[in-house]
């Protein structure tokens, strides 16, 4: 075949994605690879249409492929660093946002991901003067903008963040999602009534995409809900959601209660009492880390930043380490145990480590680390393991009215959250079953709310550190909070979200199944 024949296959590819056909398309770019095995460009167009149908594991190799090929490609290089930030993946992220920071002709794409690295590098000072040099030339990047506002709201600089996106909304109408940012640096007041009249307008707005339409609609239910109209919250928390399911299920990514009752079966069949009977001497005697679990919206920011005002106790955060891992050790093969253990306590400690290396615990705050019980326990016997439990109705509710950057197939259909909490609950008590007592304690969001110290200085003790005052001021805590919950873990503790749910009693739905019997 000849150069103008690859030429039309990769414009019939091309053609293929602008049309989202992005299986037929990803298919076209195959064709085009075998053709020219040494370019780069058609794996990371193979890429792109994976990220689309939600193949990111595929994708994140095909653009390390691609980069084997061509070390030089930034649009590779940058749609990797993107991957891996979205996927909670930041560590990894940072050489690739470097280097494509250090080698982009564009000052403000440069400073985009400079800053990005310096956010996952925990530097927030460096990146907000990175950011704020290029915006002083010119303040019409949108991307930079929202960047800049996040670097404010996790700093708990809120008043700020809100003056920045005011002003680049203004600037920038065509910017939607300038929209959610800004409703969510703080409660919303009657005063800003015009803003929302702005967000409904651009709802009215043709062509826009499913995450401009699902933005919009989720600041437009924020707004209602922190001005008490909530019908028509709940209104347009409905339409947000029926985008985002629709667009999991196009990906072929929609939740099934089957496939993920199976997947808990596997899970509790695999982590048994006889499996955690089984001797080991390489098993990790470290107490180091203290994990934080439970579902979203369930207190686990909140009891995060209650435990890291201890002066023993660092901040982890939700770090993606036992999401990625927990599955390279499997029960089915017990000679492989061994190793195991040992690569995984090396790995884990190790990136504890880059994190701190004074404090006595660090906390990890992955809610979904109940999933990966077995593992953690497996690896490390001494851990203390730290259950976020919240009324039910209260929670799912509060899932329901918070937008997430999250793979959570779960949480868009109210029949969807029912079921995936009764399967929660049925793990959860599998682990209180198969493991040693003194290895979880359950935290009450309403005991902890209603009467926090003695709830706090249960958990200090269950950590085996001392008592210190500083735990009971959590609102005083200065370290970045990169969670929905970042207003409201600045405040103090109040117990207003309590019964939350007899907001929207008219609009429950399938939730009532999760009402107090």
């Amino acid at each position: 075949m000849n150069p103008p024949d690859i030429n039309q296959l990769n414009a019939s590819a091309h053609s293929l994605f602008v049309q989202r056909k992005f299986a037929e398309a990803r298919r076209a770019f195959q064709a085009v690879q075998k053709l020219a095995p040494g370019q780069a460009a058609p794996l990371f167009n193979e890429a792109l249409c994976l990220q689309q149908l939600g193949n990111d594991a595929e994708a994140i190799t095909a653009l390390r492929r691609a980069l084997e090929l061509d070390p030089e490609s930034l649009p590779a290089r940058r749609a990797l660093a993107q991957m891996l930030l979205n996927l909670g993946r930041g560590r990894e992220a940072v050489p690739h946002l470097r280097l494509a920071a250090a080698a982009d002709p564009d000052p403000a794409i440069g400073a985009l991901l400079l800053g990005q690295a310096q956010i996952e590098e925990g530097d927030f000072a460096a990146a907000e003067t990175a950011i704020r040099s290029v915006l002083n030339k010119s303040s019409a990047n949108g991307n930079l903008v929202e960047l800049l506002a996040g670097v404010l709201k996790q700093t708990g600089r809120f008043e700020e963040a809100l003056d920045v996106l005011s002003g680049a909304m203004d600037a920038m109408p065509q910017r939607k999602s300038l929209a959610l940012a800004y409703v969510s640096c703080r409660r919303m007041t009657e005063a800003e009534r015009p803003r929302l009249a702005l967000i409904l307008d651009s709802l009215q707005e043709p062509g826009l995409s499913p995450d401009e339409r699902g933005a919009l609609h989720f600041a437009a239910g924020k707004f209602y809900d922190d001005v008490g109209e909530f019908e028509e919250a709940m209104e347009h928390f409905d339409a947000a959601h029926r985008i985002a399911d629709a667009e999991l299920r196009r990906k072929g990514q929609g939740y099934g209660e089957a496939q993920m009752a199976a997947r808990f079966k596997e899970i509790t069949d695999a982590f048994s009492k006889d499996w955690f009977s089984m001797r080991s001497t390489a098993r990790s005697d470290s107490a180091r880390p203290l994990f934080v679990l439970g579902l979203v919206r369930s207190g686990t920011t909140l009891v995060e930043q209650i435990l890291t005002r201890h002066p023993q106790i660092a901040p982890g955060g939700e770090l993606p380490f036992w999401p990625r891992n927990w599955q390279r050790l499997n029960p089915g093969r017990p000679a492989d145990a061994d190793a195991v253990f040992r690569t995984l306590s090396d790995e884990y400690l190790s990136l504890l480590d880059s994190l701190d290396q004074g404090a006595a615990r660090v906390t990890d705050k992955m809610p979904g680390n109940y999933i990966s019980i077995g593992s953690i326990h497996s690896v490390f016997p001494r851990t203390k393991i730290i259950y976020c439990k919240r009324s039910p109705i209260d929670n799912a509710v509060s899932i329901y009215t918070t937008p997430f950057r999250s793979s959570d197939n779960w949480i868009h259909r109210r029949e969807d959250i029912v079921s995936f909490y009764g399967l929660l609950e049925r793990l959860m008590a599998h682990w209180k079953v198969v493991l040693p007592g003194g290895v979880i304690h359950e935290v009450s969001y309403e005991e902890l709310v209603e009467n926090p110290e003695p709830a706090i200085r249960a958990m200090i003790e269950f950590t085996e550190l001392p008592w210190d005052d500083s735990c009971l001021a959590p609102e005083q805590n200065a370290r970045p909070v990169r969670t929905p919950s970042q207003w409201q873990v600045r405040q103090p503790i109040y117990r207003s979200s309590v019964e939350r749910w007899r907001n929207y009693e008219p609009w429950l739905g399938a939730l009532v199944e999760l009402l107090p019997k």
